[in-house]
């Protein structure tokens, strides 16, 4: 009997210490998921550079714009341009107002170069050798539309310099032709240059001469530029300047002042202008849209951060319950045990 009560002490005793050290509170995670360390920051900032195309391009324009035509030069590559590398920063302003500015830039330029009657000063101008579409660069357009009116003008006998005639075979890489042939055919007129070229050319290059030296303005059709071109020789023939489609050009040729060009760099510079402050605008909205998606995105990690910590703490909870049901049961048993055991002792009636 002795022995018998003995062994239920340690048992009550042994249930005693399981109750005490069970009773502390004890981290349990949900399989596979980690719980979240604790005092540390979490977030995610933005990334270094979402701003930084605002601030970058704010040099030259606070308040009112103030670009000239060396600050749109720099900025060639870098805010604006027709062709931008896939792997670099894509420029404050956008590839369509860019292709307008190298157009306008051109248009300035090529008519500054025809009031000097130099045609090298389009070198000047930016472009990307080993790229496609080289027309969309300011310094091939330059020269295209310098080539157009100074032919024209050539053509009509205003203009002496033989180095168009050259300058327009060596661009279109023409062969089978003479510089002097050439331009004896040029001197001729527009209507007769093609007729001259027959059995000398290729014929592709036959094909769009007529383009380029159309007998008259309705053979050109839509295209814009050989319209261009006609105006310009019909203008010159003529004397008649108003007939020129590109007037600014035609003027500042026959009279060999640059002033006739001012209309055409005062609409880059307004255009320029405004398309960079569009640009400023949409990297503003496009940094803010960043800054937002950076928010909804820390408050998707802090909610799933508020998940797993509910699931964690359900889990310690129903973990305790557990604990709580075997201890009470283990409890229940141990009384039924000691009451087994008094009943048995002497004088208890058995």
């Amino acid at each position: 009997m002795k022995k018998n009560l003995i062994i239920a002490a340690v048992v009550l005793m042994g249930i005693a210490l399981i109750y005490k050290y069970s009773s502390k509170p004890k981290t349990i995670s949900a399989p596979g998921i980690p719980l979240p360390v604790q005092n540390e920051d979490v977030g995610a900032s933005l990334p270094a550079d979402a701003k930084k195309v605002i601030s970058e391009s704010e040099t030259d324009i606070v308040g009112s714009c103030s670009k000239n035509i060396a600050s749109i030069l720099e900025d060639f590559g870098k805010i604006w341009d027709v062709a931008p590398a896939k792997d670099k920063k894509v420029p404050l302003i956008n590839q369509e107002d860019s292709l307008k500015i190298s157009e306008m830039l051109a248009s300035y330029e090529s008519c500054s170069a025809l009031s000097l009657g130099d045609r090298d000063k389009c070198e000047s101008l930016p472009s990307k050798y080993g790229v496609g579409g080289r027309l969309l660069f300011p310094r091939e357009l330059c020269k295209y539309k310098y080539d157009n009116i100074a032919l024209a003008a050539y053509s009509a006998g205003k203009y002496e310099k033989k180095e168009v005639c050259s300058d327009f075979l060596y661009s279109h890489n023409i062969e089978g032709v003479s510089v002097e042939d050439f331009c004896q055919a040029l001197k001729k007129g527009f209507p007769s240059v093609c007729e001259e070229m027959k059995g000398k050319v290729d014929k592709d290059i036959l094909k769009g001469c007529y383009f380029i030296f159309p007998k008259n303005i309705s053979s050109c059709g839509k295209e814009a530029d050989c319209a261009d071109s006609y105006s310009a020789y019909e203008a010159f023939s003529s004397g008649k300047s108003e007939k020129c489609l590109s007037k600014e050009s035609c003027s500042a040729l026959t009279n060999k002042s640059e002033s006739f060009c001012s209309p055409l760099k005062e609409k880059l510079l307004n255009f320029y202008c405004e398309a960079y402050s569009k640009g400023l605008k949409k990297a503003e909205e496009d940094a803010k849209k960043m800054e937002e998606m950076e928010k909804a995105k820390i408050a998707d990690i802090e909610k799933q951060k508020a998940y797993e910590e509910r699931k964690r703490k359900d889990a310690e909870k129903a973990e305790q319950e557990k604990i709580k049901e075997k201890l009470k049961r283990a409890q229940e048993d141990a009384d039924k045990e000691i009451k087994k055991l008094l009943e048995k002792r002497p004088g208890s009636g058995e």
